[in-house]
């Protein structure tokens, strides 16, 4: 399983995100990619996953199936996100 956030790294909540990742991995000591939507691989992974409002955390199968993601400024709780990759 895997963790990915995609956000704008200028934006007024990039800093949340950072806090986000920087958490999870120290709880969980699994990683979080973080993927920029300036990037064509950002923009292509919010395409694939029809991903409209940003942040946005997605969990992923190893096979790339979406598990669940959510969207919008508010990110979910740490112990939440972790409850699905374990």
């Amino acid at each position: 399983m895997k963790v990915v956030v995609l956000y704008h790294p200028e934006s007024d909540h990039a800093r949340s995100v950072l806090t986000f990742q920087r958490d999870f991995e120290r709880l969980s000591s699994k990683p979080v990619q973080l993927l920029s939507l300036e990037t064509p691989e950002g923009d292509a992974q919010a395409r694939l996953y029809g991903v409209t409002q940003y942040p946005a955390v997605i969990i992923c199968s190893d096979n790339g199936e979406v598990l669940k993601f959510w969207e919008g400024e508010l990110l979910p709780q740490i112990s939440e996100v972790i409850s699905y990759i374990l």
